[in-house]
């Protein structure tokens, strides 16, 4: 390779590596910043049916309000229970098609809403769930 293309990879390499860090410092990845609704959790991996077959997902809770954010951030592992109930040791094979994971995204948005509303109370705080990575392998 040469001296100029070399650098051009490297360049873009870095620019793609530090990305992640330029979202997460405006607020994009953590949530809880400004006005932002939106906290983003670690992503949930899972066994399906079948000989090594693996769900991972990234997942990002939206707060029905700013102020609720502090809330949903003390109950991250409470959420985390319920996706992994609810999506492991599924079939592959009903996973396959949009309408599919949208069905199993409403399914955990109500788990983990009835699951903050007996720990707390109230399901309130919790408005929508989105899976902005679903990885089947």
């Amino acid at each position: 390779m040469t001296g100029t293309k070399s650098r051009a990879l490297l360049m873009l390499l870095a620019m793609l590596l530090l990305m992640p860090l330029e979202l997460r410092a405006e607020g994009h990845g953590e949530g809880g910043g400004g006005d932002n609704p939106y906290l983003a959790m670690d992503a949930v991996i899972v066994n399906l049916v079948g000989r090594k077959h693996y769900l991972r997902v990234d997942v990002q809770l939206k707060a029905d309000q700013p102020a609720s954010m502090e809330k949903l951030k003390r109950y991250i592992p409470l959420f985390r229970d319920q996706l992994i109930m609810v999506l492991s040791n599924r079939d592959p094979d009903t996973l396959a098609t949009p309408d599919d994971r949208e069905h199993i995204r409403r399914e955990a948005l109500e788990a983990m809403k009835k699951a903050l509303k007996q720990t707390t109370g109230s399901g309130k705080a919790l408005k929508d769930v989105y899976f902005t990575d679903f990885l089947m392998q």
